[in-house]
């Protein structure tokens, strides 16, 4: 078996796009301080290639993609 190397670069995954919006407040005295906030990850909610493996049993390359929307709510308190 011989490999193509005049074509290695070839072979590219598409643009990876994965814009995110985070808003929060925070609260501050002399003890402690409070952030609330909520982040919406990936918001238009694009699946982008996470991994690609080859699967000797059905000898095909199996795509693995990243989650789509993900909200993400944060509560933190630092004393």
């Amino acid at each position: 078996m011989t490999l193509d190397n005049t074509k290695i670069f070839e072979s590219q995954y598409p643009s990876y796009i994965r814009p995110d919006f985070k808003i929060g407040v925070k609260r501050s005295s002399r003890k402690r301080t409070e952030t609330w906030s909520i982040d919406f990850q990936n918001f238009i909610g694009r699946t982008n290639v996470f991994t690609e493996r080859y699967n000797d049993q059905t000898k095909a390359i199996v795509t693995t993609y990243q989650r789509g929307f993900f909200p993400n709510i944060l509560y933190q308190l630092l004393f």
